[in-house]
């Protein structure tokens, strides 16, 4: 078994820092001989955004001020993940 983390802070812009966003991600790794090598790793991300981050298309606006468009989906703060690799 492994542990691991890892944390991002993302500025893309230093015209606004209100795009900023941060990232964390700690992972918990399971390792077995079964019938050759098999690695399985399980994960959670946490971001924490800035007040002037907004998803990109297809999930939000290409123009989030432009007339007649709905708001874009909120970003997600809370991801799971599962991953599985095998090798011999």
């Amino acid at each position: 078994m492994g542990v691991g983390v890892r944390a991002d802070w993302v500025q893309p812009t230093n015209f606004d820092k209100e795009q900023q966003f941060f990232v964390i991600s700690p992972k918990i790794m399971f390792h077995t001989k079964f019938a050759s090598h098999e690695e399985f790793t399980l994960w959670y991300s946490h971001y924490s955004y800035g007040a002037n981050v907004l998803p990109q298309p297809p999930n939000g606006v290409v123009n989030p001020n432009s007339v007649g468009t709905s708001g874009p989906f909120p970003p997600d703060e809370h991801v799971f993940g599962v991953k599985g690799t095998m090798w011999w």
